[in-house]
């Protein structure tokens, strides 16, 4: 979709017949959603309640390629915004202008350390295999960011590698984050160092952030489902 958008708009094309394509496809998985996007969409519902889904505001926080929030608005959820240190995502602000009359730009890029946005602006915040990539100086002050913008009894989603899961996507090797220290540390340099973090201190890997490095506010999943964990509102500590 992105490869199709990106090309209609250097032709000058529109970019809702490209949409509406998109759209009915997540229309025909919404009773059965893609697996890696059920618990977030569950975690969604169960903050959404009885509003709109219009009337959620949703935070991406590291969104990336930014598919994940145009799934969410392909369901409705037209509160998305999106915030990245890289990536930009221009495009995305184009098809809400086309589609969606939406003027207000709703994806950033931003210097990783202070939010672009006012102080209990959201509803819901997630990230998806994020906390990885954020360095041990920034790690507390990544987490702070989202208590400020959260609303009081939102909730925060955090997708995180699971120790226990066989496949280190990151260096797309299986075993990787099991073996010893030097190994991971030598596969880290190859083909591209720069595509994640690996922490000075020790406190996290290759794969894999010690949960007491996330303040004793995260509750992990069971081990053997997908690498899911979530956080929420200090007033609202949400269960799994």
């Amino acid at each position: 979709m992105m490869s199709g958008m990106a090309a209609a708009r250097d032709r000058g094309e529109p970019l809702s017949p490209l949409w509406r394509d998109f759209a009915a496809h997540v229309q025909k998985t919404k009773n059965t959603p893609p697996y890696h996007l059920r618990r977030l969409l569950a975690a969604l519902t169960k903050v959404r309640g009885e509003r709109a889904a219009s009337e959620v505001a949703i935070l991406d926080h590291g969104c990336g390629g930014g598919v994940t929030l145009l799934y969410l608005l392909a369901l409705g959820y037209t509160g998305i915004y999106g915030a990245t240190v890289g990536n930009p995502r221009e495009m995305w602000d184009l098809l809400l202008r086309e589609v969606f009359g939406i003027e207000v730009r709703r994806f950033f890029i931003y210097d990783g350390k202070t939010l672009p946005f006012a102080d209990e602006h959201f509803d819901f915040i997630r990230s998806q295999q994020v906390l990885e990539h954020v360095t041990d100086e920034l790690i507390g002050l990544y987490y702070a960011e989202e208590e400020r913008v959260l609303k009081p009894g939102g909730m925060v989603f955090q997708e995180v590698p699971h120790r226990l899961y066989p496949y280190d996507s990151h260096t797309r090797t299986c075993f990787i984050h099991w073996f010893p220290r030097p190994a991971r540390l030598a596969r880290r340099q190859e083909p591209d160092p720069d595509r994640y973090c690996c922490s000075e201190t020790g406190a996290w890997e290759i794969d894999h952030r010690e949960w007491h490095v996330c303040r004793g506010r995260s509750e992990p999943s069971p081990l053997m489902t997908r690498r899911t964990a979530c956080v929420s509102s200090p007033a609202q500590r949400a269960p799994i």
